[in-house]
């Protein structure tokens, strides 16, 4: 069996910053992960990706907490995992609370840790130490060929993915889109389609959170015969960056000669940003499709159909009015961010990196209202940072001071 990850990561959301330290610990110390930062959310969709993601991991690492007894979906992942018998279940316990009778049963004898997250302790080596142990309890049950196999594999991933070969999947849209603010929209132009006659299409819920570009996208976009770029306001203003993942995807879609549909949200477009790469040029030549997110949505639709290569399949007996009328109900409204720093900093939201923030200057970001994880991070010290909830319901501003 082939991983994908070394590990899942269960956690509740109350825990957020916990579970970005643990991160951090993660990266350092090389391991692939896959973390759910979208909390939880309706549709099988979603449900059957934190199933496969739990299936495709080698360790199961559940951060326990008062927070974490009281969430159903920690305790749902905990229960799938200890079912798969090959899956290694690490429980850690991250507060002085007590486990609850039921889990203490259900853990029996497991190896746990205790990680005890103060600033006066470095718990990013204890982090590493313990999640190596873990794992090489994993290694102990496997067969010698799964072992060479996954030594080839790691070595893959440390060299990067220019020599991958694709393999053709049965995938006839791929959706290409900036989580932070276009994954609604991506969403529900992808809901759309399977509802009135395209079934097979790509959508990835995860792309940003596991640490490296998969195969399992290159192998999409290879076999894709159209590719839907959603250009929502922030889709393309960090593609110069190194490692961005739309410009990956966009440079993917130019090398398999992909047919490339860009949508852009009503009327959102502020045109091409001053440090777009140039070997990204030849979308700027290809025609937008407007998409409307009020009554004209059913037309959008229609005309983005029409524009399509792949075969409408004749499987789908919902109208496209049905389609629209639940797609328009979950659109999310759109407001400014207003953010002011006493210095240089970096905008993050939800591990993504926004743009930089000039010292003593208001920059306004649009954003989908929501919650988000916000990090202010000072350009010249990046362990100078603010971090919090950011709740979007309304226009809001704020302004941030770091420590010297």
């Amino acid at each position: 069996m082939k991983y994908k990850y070394d590990i899942f990561i269960s956690y509740s959301r109350r825990d957020y910053i916990i579970a970005n330290k643990i991160v951090s610990a993660l990266n350092a110390g090389g391991f692939t992960y896959f973390r759910d930062q979208q909390g939880i959310e309706s549709g099988s969709d979603f449900l059957q990706s934190i199933i496969n993601a739990i299936d495709s991991c080698k360790l199961f690492l559940c951060v326990l907490s008062e927070n974490a007894y009281s969430s159903d979906f920690v305790i749902k992942e905990l229960e799938y995992a200890l079912q798969r018998k090959e899956i290694i279940v690490f429980p850690v316990i991250i507060d002085n609370s007590q486990l609850p009778n039921r889990l203490s049963f259900s853990l029996g004898t497991l190896n746990r840790a205790n990680w005890h997250f103060s600033s006066s302790l470095n718990i990013e080596d204890t982090i590493i130490r313990d999640v190596s142990r873990a794992l090489g309890r994993f290694e102990e049950n496997l067969s010698k060929d799964e072992k060479e196999q996954n030594t080839v594999l790691a070595k893959r991933r440390q060299e990067g993915f220019d020599e991958y070969i694709p393999h053709l999947i049965d995938v006839d849209i791929f959706m290409s889109y900036r989580r932070v603010d276009g994954l609604h929209y991506a969403r529900n132009i992808m809901q759309a389609l399977k509802m009135v006659g395209y079934p097979k299409v790509f959508f990835d819920y995860n792309s940003l959170r596991d640490g490296v570009f998969n195969t399992q996208i290159i192998d999409a976009i290879y076999s894709c015969k159209d590719f839907i770029l959603v250009i929502s306001p922030l889709a393309l203003k960090n593609c110069a960056r190194e490692g961005d993942w739309v410009a990956k995807e966009i440079r993917a879609a130019l090398e398999y000669d992909k047919h490339i549909i860009p949508v852009v949200i009503e009327d959102t477009f502020i045109g091409w940003p001053n440090d777009f790469p140039e070997d990204l040029y030849a979308i700027k030549d290809i025609h937008f499709h407007k998409l409307m997110t009020d009554e004209y949505f059913e037309d959008s639709i229609q005309k983005l159909k029409a524009r399509l290569t792949t075969i409408e399949s004749d499987t789908s007996n919902i109208s496209l009015f049905q389609a629209s009328q639940a797609t328009i109900q979950s659109s999310p409204e759109t407001v400014l961010y207003k953010i002011k720093v006493d210095r240089r900093c970096r905008l993050i939201i939800d591990d993504e990196e926004i743009q930089v923030l000039d010292a003593s200057k208001l920059t306004k970001v649009p954003l989908p209202k929501g919650e988000y994880i916000r990090k202010v991070v000072d350009i010249e010290n990046d362990k100078n940072f603010n971090e919090d909830v950011l709740v979007l319901e309304h226009e809001r501003a704020e302004l941030i001071r770091l420590d010297n």
